[in-house]
């Protein structure tokens, strides 16, 4: 079973695949052979690479999914290796909602879109808040840091 759909494909999701007829076609990703689908391989790496935007869904305390915009320059997300990335997270309206949703619950989905080909990569993951300064190598670093030292990754 792939990553995705043991976290996508719940008992209520299968039942309205079920309802809808889709069930059939989504099997290839239900039980049998376990794939490995939580790693990045060097094509989710070039295609995160190229991407100059992507959308960041965290849930708060009060349980309610929060999606936020993160753009900046083509390879401003940097796949650090086959399961980590990292951005700098850099000031907006200063409203804080992802990094105050991270304190609670780590848990996110980033979902990276390529209008033009009509393909997309979406991922399920854990995050975190590191310093900036450990992260001070990384090429095409741009913008100010949400505050001194954050890190978003």
């Amino acid at each position: 079973m792939s990553r995705y759909a043991q976290v996508a494909f719940t008992r209520n999701v299968r039942s309205v695949q079920e309802e809808r007829g889709s069930a059939s076609a989504m099997e290839r990703m239900l039980p049998g052979e376990t794939v490995r689908a939580d790693r990045m391989g060097p094509v989710e790496a070039e295609f995160i690479g190229d991407r100059d935007d992507f959308h960041l869904a965290t849930v708060g305390e009060t349980e309610w999914p929060y999606i936020q915009f993160r753009g900046g320059p083509p390879g401003f997300v940097h796949v650090l290796d086959d399961a980590t990335l990292a951005f700098l997270d850099v000031r907006g309206n200063r409203q804080y909602i992802t990094a105050g949703d991270l304190r609670g619950n780590d848990r996110v989905s980033l979902f990276f879109m390529d209008y033009a080909h009509r393909t997309r990569l979406k991922v399920f993951g854990r995050a975190g808040m590191r310093d900036a300064a450990e992260f001070s190598d990384l090429p095409g670093r741009s913008g100010r840091p949400a505050r001194r030292g954050a890190r978003s990754g």
